[in-house]
């Protein structure tokens, strides 16, 4: 990672939650707004888009959620239900019999064992991942790789990591995957096992003092402690980037909307 990257990283260890679903997330606001107003029209991109027929669910829907996405949501899905449309057609075995639906009526009724129908939505498989995933995934293992070089020595990131929230159990994994020694990976897993610690007692305590009579006793953290296990089992939750909505809404990983109780 460039050095900008990597005081990025380091800032998002002091912000609540996992810092690489942050990172993600900013990472992938940035490409969706991009695609939409600098690439809708870049043979590349396009060629991609095509070929996965399409975003998957999640980028697709945090597109449409960009201010003004409509017309550039038009050109790309326009294009993607041509190539559908030409995958469908190549696909029927008589093409001069009757109508398209009276040929897929036929198609489907052959059952499972037909040749026909198989081989019609082999053609509507995509032929490549969605291409906002493959730049994410990309800056995922560059970050992690980045933190797993800076977390040991005596000027490394030990102290700010153990503070922090922590990586998310996905994120965790994948690091674990790219530790480069045995001494980064036990540096790290210490820091991921306390951290972890920390929430479960938090957690035990927001149980206990559930009982009328000590629920004034609850403290912020505590209070916030469900939903920063569920972020902390399966990741941060996505940050919508509607720009037009956004201007003076909280991110759900802003430290108010996090901590909030």
């Amino acid at each position: 990672m460039r050095a900008l990257e990597n005081h990025a990283l380091y800032d998002a260890l002091a912000l609540p939650g996992c810092p690489v679903c942050r990172l993600e997330q900013d990472y992938t606001a940035r490409l969706l707004n991009h695609l939409l107003y600098e690439n809708v029209n870049d043979s590349t991109w396009r060629d991609r888009i095509r070929q996965a027929f399409g975003l998957c669910y999640e980028h697709s829907w945090m597109l449409a959620r960009q201010g003004g996405a409509a017309l550039g949501v038009s050109i790309i899905t326009q294009d993607i239900l041509t190539e559908l449309q030409r995958a469908l057609r190549a696909g029927h075995t008589d093409p001069g019999a009757a109508g398209i639906w009276d040929q897929l009526r036929r198609t489907v009724s052959q059952g499972p064992r037909g040749e026909p129908t198989p081989g019609l939505a082999a053609r509507l498989v995509p032929n490549g991942p969605c291409p906002i995933c493959v730049h994410v995934a990309e800056l995922t293992d560059a970050v992690l790789s980045t933190l797993c070089a800076n977390l040991p020595g005596e000027e490394g990131w030990l102290a700010a990591y153990s503070a922090s929230d922590g990586l998310c159990l996905p994120h965790f994994r994948r690091a674990l995957e790219r530790v480069p020694d045995i001494r980064t990976r036990d540096t790290l897993v210490g820091a991921q096992d306390a951290i972890w610690h920390r929430l479960e007692g938090r957690l035990r305590e927001f149980i206990r003092k559930s009982d009328r009579r000590l629920q004034k006793e609850i403290t912020r953290e505590e209070a916030d402690a469900w939903r920063r296990a569920i972020a902390t089992l399966v990741g941060e939750r996505p940050v919508s980037v509607n720009h037009t909505e956004g201007a003076g809404a909280e991110s759900p990983n802003t430290p108010s909307a996090s901590r909030d109780s």
